[in-house]
């Protein structure tokens, strides 16, 4: 299974479950995610949602691009009917455990999360955990609420060359 999908007492437990490629977003994640996020916001004995990644190197490395092909017309109307379901359209609070690098559409994830915690990095494996920038080209990141936050480049962090982006 690409994501394991774990409820224990009131608390649901969603891990990425691909350590060999960073958790990198697949077709396989995709779907597998969409359906634990319905069924967590569909059931009322589920209060609060953790999100991670399997390993310590990643959260998640974003779009898996081993898996990119031409795209046909099926594959676009497949796309549009199979939506994903983001943690910001659910009213139930999500949590993101970071893990590691939290790149292109893992950082998305994490983002849309209410709540986001970072693990400590161990030596220089982890050199960003939380790469703003990598969002998109301007730095621009939108917060649950829609407001739009701006990446400074300032860097807090544990120690030499470990770093995370803050908004201004």
């Amino acid at each position: 299974m690409a994501v394991d999908y774990v409820k224990e007492g009131r608390i649901a437990i969603m891990t990425i479950n691909r350590p060999e490629a960073m958790n990198a977003l697949n077709a396989d994640v995709s779907r597998e995610m969409r359906e634990a996020m319905i069924d967590f916001r569909d059931n009322n004995d589920l209060w609060v949602a953790i999100i991670t990644g399997a390993g310590d190197r990643a959260f998640s490395a974003g779009a898996d691009i081993k898996d990119f092909r031409p795209a046909t017309q099926e594959d676009m109307e497949r796309v549009r009917d199979a939506a994903p379901v983001r943690a910001d359209t659910i009213w139930k609070p999500f949590i993101a455990a970071i893990n590691g690098y939290a790149l292109g559409g893992g950082l998305e994830m994490a983002m849309t999360c209410d709540i986001r915690i970072a693990a400590e990095p161990s030596g220089n494996r982890c050199r960003d955990i939380v790469d703003w920038k990598s969002h998109n080209r301007s730095g621009s990141i939108s917060n649950r609420s829609g407001e739009q936050g701006r990446a400074t480049g300032q860097a807090y962090g544990y120690g030499k060359g470990n770093s995370q982006y803050h908004l201004q």
